[in-house]
């Protein structure tokens, strides 16, 4: 009787040693390993904080070929997509994300004042911008939702929405031929800075973004309005609705809910990336090092996974 109570204890003891594994980290169907830290806590990162944000902008990246051979991770040619929530500490001019060299698109702000652009290829020419910026300022430490859309109304135009908090701020309309002809050649997508192609106008490539990123997203479709305005307010859950990141429209999505070290998780299925800065004064081949002093409370949204 005495051996068989042992044993009673014993299986109870490892089923609840189980039940804590499961209950700390779940697997998702992606083979993500989820902790409930992440899961639980929304946190952002705060470009400001960078060491080296006055003399060499600072940003987070991921590099990945896939960008270039997976199907849907492709941008040319597609409707498009980026947004983020963003909260900037003064009349701020820098890139908050996207991906982007000699073609792409990416959501910025100038002189506190947001704007989306997307660029082409053009050639003999070399590129042209498609650009719409907001009349208004951003107000100060506020956090406010952003969104930027490339949609196709018809085979002869093209227009290019920019949103605030899930409002039509502003749009322009085009030819056509605003659509990306070629995909971009970089293999990074960046939020906090941009370093391929030519300087944005208003917004060169040397300048800090004075202010917070969290939930940004790159996507491979037109969303609607009424879609961003029903999953800005939440994170991308592990399903295939509206509001999920299970669906290959999804080109990138960062959390930014890792809230130490250098690296950041990638949630469309590309794996890690890291905050970093370029260091001229750097004996590193290339002069890059990474910081981990940014993490800071995220937006006001609702945690899914």
């Amino acid at each position: 009787m005495m051996y068989i109570n042992k044993m009673s204890k014993l299986v109870f003891l490892i089923a609840f040693i189980m039940l804590l594994t499961l209950y700390a980290c779940t697997v998702s169907q992606r083979g993500e390993v989820i902790t409930k830290q992440e899961a639980m806590v929304n946190f952002a990162v705060d470009f400001s904080a960078c060491p080296a944000q006055a003399t060499s902008p600072c940003n987070a990246i991921i590099a990945s070929d896939v960008f270039k051979t997976n199907p849907s991770k492709l941008m040319a040619g597609k409707e498009l997509t980026v947004e983020a929530w963003v909260k900037i500490h003064s009349t701020s001019t820098g890139a908050i994300f996207g991906r982007m060299d000699s073609a792409g698109i990416y959501l910025l702000v100038e002189s506190g004042k947001p704007k989306v652009v997307v660029r082409r290829a053009v050639k003999p020419t070399g590129t042209v911008d498609l650009i719409v910026s907001s009349p208004y300022s951003l107000l100060p430490d506020t956090w406010t939702h952003l969104a930027g859309v490339l949609s196709f109304p018809s085979t002869a135009t093209s227009t290019l929405d920019l949103y605030v908090d899930g409002q039509s701020e502003a749009n322009v309309s085009a030819a056509v031929a605003s659509t990306l002809y070629t995909e971009p050649g970089t293999t990074y997508m960046r939020a906090g800075a941009y370093a391929e192609g030519d300087d944005i106008t208003g917004v060169p490539k040397s300048s800090a973004l004075d202010g917070v990123v969290d939930e940004a997203r790159l996507w491979g479709v037109a969303r609607t309005q009424a879609e961003i305005q029903a999953c800005m307010g939440e994170e991308l859950g592990l399903n295939s609705g509206t509001c999920g990141r299970m669906t290959d429209d999804l080109i990138g999505y960062f959390r930014f809910n890792q809230a130490s070290g250098h690296s950041v998780r990638e949630w469309s299925g590309l794996g890690w990336g890291v905050v970093d800065y370029m260091d001229k004064n750097s004996s590193k081949t290339p002069p890059v090092e990474m910081w981990d002093t940014g993490w800071t409370a995220g937006a006001p949204i609702l945690v899914t996974d």
